[in-house]
């Protein structure tokens, strides 16, 4: 997605954790990683190898031993965006045509989003 190297590259820089999920394999997803943003850069690479795509999620945020409340998670499809809600994080769609997201933006998205989804009966 345009900007998201960029993203990933500053949060990096800012001390964030980042993780890598994606429902292809490690032989195409690992190496596209690299290319994008570097090695070393994301401190989990989860993929559709290491275990079933509902858990996808869940094995990132274990492997960074961080936290849902403390995540928000970038979904390239809606699929992708219902599995990492029903994983407990805070989720942002980012398509195509998205407007590229700073570090601000996120820490904004994910209060937002928490703002809405703290309880079962939030609007």
């Amino acid at each position: 997605r345009p900007g998201m190297s960029d993203l990933i590259l500053e949060a990096h820089g800012a001390g964030v954790s980042i993780g890598v999920v994606s429902s292809g394999s490690h032989t195409w997803v690992e190496p596209l990683v690299r290319h994008l943003v570097g090695d070393g850069v994301a401190g989990a690479v989860v993929t559709a190898d290491d275990t079933p795509r509902a858990d996808l999620y869940r094995a990132a945020l274990t492997e960074l031993g961080a936290p849902a409340h403390d995540s928000l998670a970038f979904a390239g499809s809606q699929a992708s965006q219902r599995t990492a809600t029903a994983t407990g994080l805070a989720t942002v769609l980012v398509d195509d045509g998205a407007a590229p997201l700073r570090v601000a933006d996120c820490q904004r998205a994910h209060d937002s989003w928490w703002e809405t989804h703290r309880s079962p009966t939030a609007a």
